[in-house]
């Protein structure tokens, strides 16, 4: 990748390599995804944290604040959907043979493994794992007859970043140096306690206990 020249800094500018990961398992005993797929087309991402926040007064002042970390509400627009992606996402049923969606509006409430990765202003990239993405609503914005303007119709997949329940992690964050380094967003490591098999500690599960004598 070209970096440009004399750059140092870290900030991030760009968004790219959106990809989802089924999930099959999410439990205390392990967590597993199936094989993955890319969300093309990607404009934006918003994310705002979900926390609930208690405070406690004591003396006639502030003498604590709670704050709980709930999880993180995210938000995806892209250009275009496919019908067999809205299908993916737990909207509905896809026929192939006839093209036909039999659309569902409520959804499943299905998760999946959520990589993506961020420019930064160095050439550089952010990357990002989040075990468990659960897309709640595709929402599709207003249509609107054409005009002189440039404007689309975008989607928008919403969802909630929580914790896998395996280990209790939510997003691993990791910067590359260099090309190889963007590997790293190819898989989510599985795990499974009953097989001793743990995701590797730069993924941030804990290592496999060991065996008792």
């Amino acid at each position: 990748m070209g970096k440009p020249k004399g750059s140092n800094k870290k900030a991030l500018r760009g968004l790219s390599r959106v990809k989802l990961f089924p999930v099959v398992q999410n439990d205390f005993e392990g967590y597993e995804t199936g094989e993955g797929f890319f969300i093309p087309e990607v404009q934006s991402m918003t994310r705002t944290a979900d926390v609930s926040r208690n405070t406690i007064y004591a003396d006639d002042g502030i003498y604590m604040e709670l704050v709980e970390f709930n999880g993180l509400n995210l938000e995806i627009t892209v250009a275009e959907i496919s019908l067999e992606r809205m299908a993916q996402l737990g909207f509905g049923e896809f026929d192939a043979e006839t093209g036909v969606l039999d659309y569902d509006p409520q959804g499943q409430s299905l998760e999946f493994g959520l990589t993506f990765r961020a420019l930064k202003a160095d050439g550089n990239y952010r990357m990002y794992k989040m075990p468990i993405f659960m897309v709640t609503e595709v929402a599709e914005s207003n249509l609107q007859t054409k005009g002189e303007g440039g404007n689309i119709s975008s989607y928008i997949i919403k969802g909630v970043v929580t914790a896998r329940k395996f280990d209790d992690r939510d997003c691993f964050q990791r910067d590359s140096e260099d090309e190889a380094d963007l590997t790293w967003l190819d898989t989510i490591p599985q795990a499974n306690k009953a097989a001793g098999v743990a995701a590797p500690a730069s993924f941030g599960a804990p290592a496999p206990e060991k065996a008792k004598k």
